[in-house]
């Protein structure tokens, strides 16, 4: 008899393929017996195709797998390291609101530009706490403003001069032209956070 499975010839009363392991059916089907005195040549029993056994697809990485934590961590610092990135520039916008002055003299400078323009709510940021404090409120540095510089009246054109600096307090020494003469004053600032702001003294 013959595998079902790899057509390998199996001795009879086998239940498995000596050759492929399968198991073979209970019963066998043998051939007829021939008629005395005939000789015929064995049967030949053709073997049934061997069958392709399919090839193993690919095996996938499961997420967590080393791999797949390696790249997550990698994602995961580069949107960290934007973040940090982001958030820094936002700290210098924010820090620099009111006056990106630097120096005693460009913030003595930025508020008389911001007067000249009449932007009155503007230059309440560039006041130090203390200065603001002293005024009481934005309304009542805005209504002051407007009383003293009237739509009908050009704010005076003043420079900065040379600046004294004594630790985190610093005098401007501030030159303008009223009525065609040169008038001087003396410009008191703050520093605050890093940035002058205009003191009252």
């Amino acid at each position: 008899m013959f595998c079902s499975e790899c057509g390998n010839e199996i001795p009879e009363g086998k239940a498995f393929c000596p050759k492929c392991g399968a198991k073979q059916p209970l019963t066998q089907t043998t051939p007829s017996a021939q008629p005395t005195g005939e000789t015929q040549p064995p049967s030949q029993q053709t073997p049934p195709p061997q069958q392709q056994i399919p090839l193993p697809s690919p095996v996938m990485r499961p997420p967590g797998t080393p791999t797949g934590r390696r790249n997550l961590w990698i994602v995961l610092s580069i949107v960290g390291v934007v973040i940090i990135i982001a958030a820094v520039i936002i700290v210098a916008v924010i820090l620099g609101t009111g006056s990106s002055a630097q120096t005693p003299e460009q913030a003595t400078n930025a508020f008389w530009a911001a007067l000249k323009k009449k932007d009155f709510g503007g230059t309440w940021n560039m006041l130090s706490a203390e200065a603001q404090k002293a005024v009481g409120s934005k309304s009542n540095w805005e209504a002051a403003l407007k009383k003293e510089f009237p739509e009908n009246k050009a704010v005076v054109t003043v420079k900065a001069g040379k600046a004294t600096i004594n630790g985190n307090k610093a005098t401007v020494t501030t030159t303008g032209i009223v009525d065609g003469k040169t008038e001087t004053d003396t410009q008191h600032l703050l520093k605050e956070n890093g940035v002058w702001k205009i003191n009252v003294e």
